[in-house]
């Protein structure tokens, strides 16, 4: 490149924002190029951003325990802060390797992450900050400006977008939800952030809360609306028992389109490892999924179907099950219609029983097996997955799989299964109608009924975060690059079309020249986005190299 200078953006300064601007450093340190980049970020926590806000409460936690959580040292030259491991064993006091560190630890190692960035900064790379949200990308000649409410940007040779998750389309139901809880002075109410859900709870007293959503977003409400609120778990002869506080709702009711809650994770590093494949496992597991990903959808679920019981046979075989279990599970489970059959019981049974398989005390099922064994292979499905050129139907099909199987690989601690079991056992918690029930605007609020009964909430939670479907986004940014044909979807209800190395791909199946994405809305493209290890993976890594050459 000489001595030209490379002028960058990148849109978004969360995780995977980092991760960029690091891959970046690290790439032209390795190149001897010369990079201005300029962050757009409204958010004070950079490198952070509002899900891993280190301000947040701490009852907020991972879903991952610390000793899975591996985010390897920044590439460059003169960086400080090291892996997230050796961060930890200095700065969380108390948090064993079988614990789940909050959400603002991890946004507390994020921080120093984006500070030592920000240290590094020469005369071969610079680093600017806008604080501004931007607003539309426009073309100028060859190259691109950023238009924000407080002024222009650029020109840039490259922009990178890296947003985390994004406002959507108004959805018909929460419209007609909150013109009727303005109408009668009900209250209606998103999960986040929690402080401003704890705050607004100290009136609740009393009150029935409806919860809508049943996944990991739900337990963060659960707790702030019980520890939150000075209540507190302790240990009893069943696991654990909520003492209250006087300060809580009357009554929580979660409800989903299926009602099945998220199981929770192995308890221990020695209860997981039951789940290992071998390596030579899952090197043939890479293969085969390599050369069915270059096939059609058929091929694909063929693949997985034999694959998977393949790899999960040897422990369902270790707990008395048969391979045929784990093969009549998937066949369910693969199926386009797949409605969770096997696991069709009341949802505080199924809870209970996913906490006695996590904690030892109980053979796993076939689906506890496979969620798991999957889990374990979501750095391989990426590995095959992410630069592959994949037909629609091929990557429709791959990632209904995948985020089904969220209910298992993206789980809870056990912990969190034991909290919600005593919340049931005290009678705060009712999962009676959180199978898809009725809803109908009452009076008091909202009714819901389902088959074991109604019930009726002053107060509901959404803790439903917006999907990454490409159509329904209502962002000003990303809604004009829309409207301008520059994004276009993979398919319908996926996010955005890129290249392996995240170039967007325009309505015509072209590369957008200086324009690329990396994340969740180019979900489709990419898969198993929605996971801290994936911003810091292999992606900017490619995106790095294909921008200085």
């Amino acid at each position: 490149m000489g001595t030209r200078i490379l002028r960058l953006a990148i849109v978004g300064g969360g995780p995977r924002g980092l991760a960029a601007a690091e891959a970046l450093r690290a790439r032209a340190e390795e190149t001897e190029s010369s990079v201005e980049l300029t962050m757009f970020e409204p958010h004070p926590a950079i490198g952070a951003g509002p899900h891993h806000d280190p301000s947040q409460t701490p009852l907020n936690r991972l879903n991952i325990p610390l000793r899975l959580i591996d985010i390897a040292p920044a590439g460059f030259a003169g960086a400080h802060v090291g892996s997230f491991q050796a961060w930890a064993g200095g700065h969380l006091a108390g948090v064993g390797p079988d614990d789940y560190p909050s959400r603002r630890d991890l946004g507390r190692f994020l921080t120093a992450r984006w500070h030592d960035l920000l240290d590094s900064v020469s005369a071969q790379f610079d680093i600017a900050v806008a604080r501004h949200e931007a607003k539309r990308l426009m073309r100028d000649s060859t190259r691109w400006r950023m238009e924000t409410e407080e002024g222009s940007f650029g020109p840039f040779d490259e922009v990178l977008l890296t947003p985390g998750h994004q406002p959507v389309e108004p959805d018909p139901q929460l419209t007609r939800w909150r013109a009727h809880a303005d109408t009668i002075g009900a209250t209606l109410i998103a999960a986040y952030p929690s402080d401003v859900l704890m705050a607004s709870a100290r009136n609740w007293q009393g009150h029935t809360v409806a919860i809508r959503g049943l996944a990991l977003s739900m337990i963060d409400v659960m707790r702030a609306l019980t520890v939150g609120q000075g209540g507190r778990f302790v240990p009893s002869t069943d696991g654990l028992r909520y003492e209250a506080s006087g300060l809580e709702p009357a009554r929580l009711l979660p409800f989903s389109l299926d009602g099945v809650p998220p199981a929770p994770k192995p308890a221990s590093a020695k209860l997981d490892a039951v789940y290992d494949p071998d390596a030579a496992a899952i090197r043939r597991f890479e293969t085969a999924l390599a050369k069915a990903v270059a096939g059609s959808a058929e091929e694909v679920i063929s693949m997985l179907g034999e694959g998977l019981a393949a790899l999960s046979a040897p422990v369902c075989e270790r707990f008395g099950g048969k391979e045929a279990d784990i093969a009549s599970w998937l066949t369910t489970e693969l199926s386009e219609e797949a409605e969770h059959a096997a696991e069709d019981r009341p949802p505080a049974s199924i809870l209970a029983d996913h906490l006695a398989m996590a904690e030892g005390r109980a053979a796993p099922s076939p689906g506890y097996v496979v969620g798991q064994v999957w889990r374990k292979l979501q750095n391989s499905l990426r590995r095959v997955y992410n630069p592959a050129e994949i037909s629609v139907e091929t990557a429709t099909a791959l990632v209904r799989f995948d985020e089904g199987m969220k209910r298992f690989s993206y789980g809870p601690p056990a912990l969190a299964a034991a909290e919600m079991l005593a919340l049931v056992r005290s009678g705060l918690l009712d999962l009676r109608a959180v199978d898809d029930p009725d809803i109908a605007m009452v009076q008091g609020g909202w009714r819901l009924s389902g088959d074991k009964g109604e019930a009726t909430a002053k107060v509901m939670v959404d803790s439903v975060l917006p999907s990454p479907e490409l159509a329904k986004l209502s962002g000003p940014l990303l809604a004009d690059l829309r409207k301008q044909g520059l994004l276009s979807p993979v398919g319908t209800k996926l996010g955005a079309r890129t290249t392996g190395e995240g170039r967007v791909l325009d309505a015509s199946g072209n590369p957008v020249r200086g324009l690329s994405m990396l994340g969740r809305l180019a979900l489709g493209s990419v898969i198993a986005t929605d996971s801290v290890h994936d911003c810091f993976g292999a992606s900017v890594g490619r995106w790095a190299e294909s921008v200085t050459g």
